[in-house]
Formats: structure tokens, C-alpha cells, sequence
């Protein structure tokens, strides 16, 4: 006894082949592609710089098409996912600095450097250490992670700010990473 297996015609190769040979295409009357797996397959190989240059012009013109929408999508999905994709950052910084141990003690030899080149002379030891406890007691009592941020950079390209109380503020974590070294009130 035989067992019926279905079989399609494929209109590139034009050869009798299972239907298992085909993917599905719900748009065909039949629910299957008109072309075989390995002619598909073919086909990509041949043209596939064609089909990257399209993928990538389709892709942008999309994203200009939509972009409320997209905006819309990734703040739920960071809103959804926060603690998951914390952790992922923490990973990422984690195996980063491991990889590059040599890069992160420079950054954080020449943050030194300049923070000992930007202390004066008059430079209250007590009043900083002041400033940076209020930074620690905020966080501890409202749960949100603040930072004792330099008003003015210590480095810049513009101007270089002193180490001093003065020139010391204790603002929430998030406001200062948002403000990097690129800008401070009453910048020229």
C-alpha cells in the first residue's frame, strides 16, 4: 500500500516536488509558496546585496513612517521590561570593564588626575564631604539614586571647572548622566 504524498509544481525550477518542499504563503489560493525552498534559497544567494540594500531603505522608510508609534512601543517595552533590562546593562558594563580593565583604570586615573588638577588651594576637605554624605542620606531616605554633579565640568571642551563646594551640587542620578560634560546652567 502507498501512501499519497501531495505534490506542487514550482514555477521557477518547474519541477514535480512534495509539498514539503515548499513554505507557506497563506496569500496563494493553495496556502504555499509558488517557489521551491531551494530556488528561494538560490535566489537570496544571488541577490543578496540587492536584497540588503532593499531590506535597509524599507527599514528606514518605515521607521520615518512610523515614528510615534515606535517611540510609543519602546517606552512600554522599557517601562514593561526595566528591571530586565537594568540587569542587562549592569552585565554588559560588567563584562566590558572585565574585557577592558586597562581602558576603565585609565578613565579612571585621568578623572583623578583632573579632579586633583581642579581642587585650589582653599579647597574645604570637610564642606565636600558634606555634600557628598547629603548625597548618600537623599538616596537612602527617598530611594532614588542622587549624585553630587560638578556645575560646571571638571572637563570640557569649552571650560574646565574647579573642584570645589561652590561648584558642587547634589542632583537625582538620572539628571546627571542626562547632562554628561555637554552642559550646565548659564553655559556660553
Amino acid at each position: 500500500m502507498s501512501i499519497y504524498t501531495p505534490t506542487k509544481i514550482c514555477q521557477k525550477c518547474k519541477t514535480s516536488q512534495q509539498i514539503t518542499q515548499f513554505s507557506k504563503n497563506k496569500s496563494n489560493s493553495d496556502g504555499m509558496a509558488s517557489q521551491c525552498k531551494s530556488c528561494v534559497k538560490l535566489y537570496k544567494q544571488h541577490n543578496k546585496d540587492k536584497i540588503l540594500v532593499y531590506q535597509k531603505e524599507y527599514n528606514r522608510q518605515y521607521r520615518l513612517d512610523n515614528v510615534d508609534s515606535l517611540s510609543i512601543y519602546a517606552k512600554s517595552y522599557s517601562i514593561k521590561n526595566k528591571e530586565i533590562l537594568q540587569y542587562k546593562k549592569r552585565l554588559y558594563r560588567t563584562k566590558t570593564r572585565e574585557a577592558n580593565k586597562h581602558k576603565h583604570a585609565a578613565g579612571v586615573m585621568k578623572r583623578r588626575a583632573s579632579k586633583i588638577q581642579a581642587t585650589p588651594i582653599w579647597f574645604n576637605k570637610f564642606e565636600v564631604d558634606e555634600i557628598y554624605n547629603k548625597a548618600k542620606q537623599l538616596t537612602a531616605i527617598t530611594g532614588i539614586s542622587y549624585h553630587v554633579d560638578h556645575i560646571i565640568p571638571l572637563h570640557s571642551k569649552i571650560v574646565c571647572g574647579l573642584h570645589c563646594t561652590s561648584n558642587l551640587r547634589v542632583i537625582p542620578a538620572h539628571e546627571n548622566i542626562a547632562k554628561g560634560n555637554r552642559y550646565w546652567e548659564d553655559m556660553p
